[in-house]
């Protein structure tokens, strides 16, 4: 048995979430001069060293064939990687999805990546790259001060 035909699914929903809110709300975030929650993780975290947790979350359209046709991420990027060779848990905010918009799973999402943080005995520190609104912040306050205590430069 052949898993080939899966792992190409994987692949193709891991595609349509790289989209992020499509090309035309990549384009207005770089308009207002600013980099997507990808690029700031890419500028931040150590060559190919993030690793996406929940890369494949978010809402499905399905046709009347059952088969996927249409797929909006989750509007938070959360998972690990290294920044300076040391071990970190970054999570943010993606802009081009519902303009960053909260969503249910947001504050467990964040949580998520609070606790991995916290029960990784492995130096890991939690990064929050924030592009949201004041009435988030109180979700994210938590993972600010453990950014903060990281040592991990600000701004």
């Amino acid at each position: 048995m052949s898993w080939k035909p899966e792992v190409e699914e994987l692949r193709r929903r891991e595609a349509l979430a790289d989209r992020m809110g499509g090309p035309d709300k990549v384009e207005r975030q770089h308009f207002f001069g600013k980099l997507t929650v990808r690029e700031r993780i890419d500028a931040m975290a150590d060559d190919a060293s993030f690793h996406e947790v929940g890369h494949i979350s978010g809402l499905g359209e399905y046709g009347p064939d059952g088969e996927l046709v249409e797929f909006t991420p989750g509007n938070l990027l959360m998972g690990h990687a290294t920044v300076d060779g040391r071990p970190v848990i970054i999570c943010g905010d993606d802009f081009t999805v519902r303009g960053g918009s909260s969503e249910l799973a947001n504050k467990r999402k964040s949580q998520v990546v609070e606790q991995m943080a916290l029960d990784t005995h492995t130096g890991h520190t939690a990064s929050v790259h924030a592009d949201t609104a004041a009435q988030r912040a109180h979700h994210l306050s938590r993972s600010w001060s453990l950014w903060l205590e990281s040592g991990i430069p600000v701004g």
